[in-house]
Formats: C-alpha cells, structure tokens, sequence
C-alpha cells in the first residue's frame, strides 16, 4: 500500500475549484426551466386528471404539447400560484 500526501495548498486549490465548478453547474440549472407532464403536475397541486385538463380549457395553466403528450412550465405554475396567492 502506498501512502501519498498532499500539501495544505495543493488541499486549498483542489476545494476552490470544486467550488467553482459547482457554482458553475447551479447557475446554469437555475437558467433552464423545468417541463412537468400532466402526472407529475397533478401530484404537486394535489388534483386530479380532469381538474388540470379544466385548467388547460380555461387557459389558467399554459402548456406545451409535443405530439400527444402535455407538457407544462414549472415556473409558470409558480407564477399562476402567486398571481392567485390570497394575502
């Protein structure tokens, strides 16, 4: 088994760009926006299949198809949540 050491500085470089790289790739994350589809939405506002489809017809949630499938923005739904917030 070989023992091999390393320097405070040599410790302190390697955690800077970790960091680095870190801030990097959470700062470009916050930039994308997340596309749920029809399930997983319904899970997160705790209704059920018909109620988001009455969403969609009214137009309170916007959305996205791609052929058959329904997409929607999560920060639109955050945006349509704080719009209706009652204070």
């Amino acid at each position: 088994m070989q023992i091999e050491l390393i320097s405070k500085s040599d410790l302190e470089s390697l955690e800077e760009r970790i960091v680095e790289k870190l801030t990097t790739n959470l700062s470009s994350q916050k930039n994308q926006s997340k596309w749920l589809r029809s399930a997983n939405v319904c899970k997160l506002l705790g209704i059920c299949a018909n109620t988001l489809k009455k969403y969609r017809v009214e137009g309170l949630l916007p959305y996205s198809t791609i052929g058959n499938t329904i997409f929607y923005n999560y920060n639109d739904i955050d945006k349509v949540l704080l719009e209706r917030k009652k204070k």
